[in-house]
């Protein structure tokens, strides 16, 4: 099964509303407020996957202790479950 393009998709996630989801669901999110530090997890808001700032400050994939700490943490799993009712509700 291919993904779908976002063309076919529609509109990609705004991340004002996203952030206000999050607010809402309880969840912390930190935006803007300061600089990413080497380790942090970063949520893409538009395919909704987790990247790593790397220690030169791009991004990368998670290694996999760092892939099953992510899939461990409840935080996160909260982020990605209010993702996905955002933009599955946006999808349809």
């Amino acid at each position: 099964m291919r993904s779908r393009t976002a063309q076919e998709i529609g509109d990609e996630p705004e991340p004002d509303e996203l952030l206000a989801e999050y607010e809402r669901a309880g969840i912390s999110v930190t935006e803007g407020e300061r600089d990413p530090e080497p380790g942090e997890i970063a949520h893409c808001f538009r395919c909704g996957k987790f990247a790593v700032i790397g220690e030169d400050l791009q991004l990368r994939m998670p290694a996999t202790d760092e892939q099953l700490a992510i899939n461990m943490s409840a935080h996160l799993t909260a982020v990605q479950i209010v993702w996905a009712s955002y933009t599955g509700a946006r999808r349809k």
